[in-house]
């Protein structure tokens, strides 16, 4: 686990403070079934691009830290999981996506998981989501990107093809 030895204090403090608003959205939004309080915010101009890597990791350490210290029991882990990483990073200058993907859509058995994406690129994912998900079905204005897949990938590409 990273020790956030690259961030100031006072960023640590606004990153947590930012964290734990993003945690408290979550779980009003769970309450209330209300999915208005998940509003991603823009990315912060603040900070330079350049070679980050160190920090996004840092900051991904604490969204995660924040996030199962006081999200406990939730039956969409990956989804407010996400939701709080792009949160602490986009307030940190990494523009994120948060990218939502669906298979076997239309069965009794649909799967869904909830990732996120740094130009492009899946964060932090055990799970192959190209693979999974190769659909890409559209992007929203305030940066969530929605995705499609299929148990049997091949059968999906196909029928895609006959369209």
């Amino acid at each position: 686990m990273a020790n956030l030895s690259g961030l100031n204090t006072f960023h640590k403090i606004c990153y947590i403070f930012h964290a734990l608003v993003a945690i408290a959205k979550v779980q009003i939004a769970r309450k209330t079934i209300d999915q208005a309080f998940l509003r991603l915010p823009t990315t912060s101009n603040h900070a330079t691009q350049a070679s980050r890597l160190d920090e996004e990791q840092e900051l991904i350490d604490l969204a995660d830290r924040c996030t199962k210290l006081l999200l406990r029991r939730t039956s969409q882990p990956c989804l407010f999981q996400s939701y709080v990483r792009a949160v602490v990073l986009r307030h940190g200058g990494f523009p994120v996506i948060i990218n939502i993907g669906m298979r076997n859509m239309g069965s009794s058995s649909v799967y869904g998981h909830c990732w996120i994406t740094l130009n492009g690129v899946p964060c932090h994912e055990i799970e192959n989501v190209e693979i999974s998900y190769p659909f890409l079905l559209g992007t929203s204005a305030v940066g969530i990107s929605y995705w499609a897949g299929s148990v049997d990938t091949k059968e999906m590409i196909r029928a895609k093809r006959e369209e």
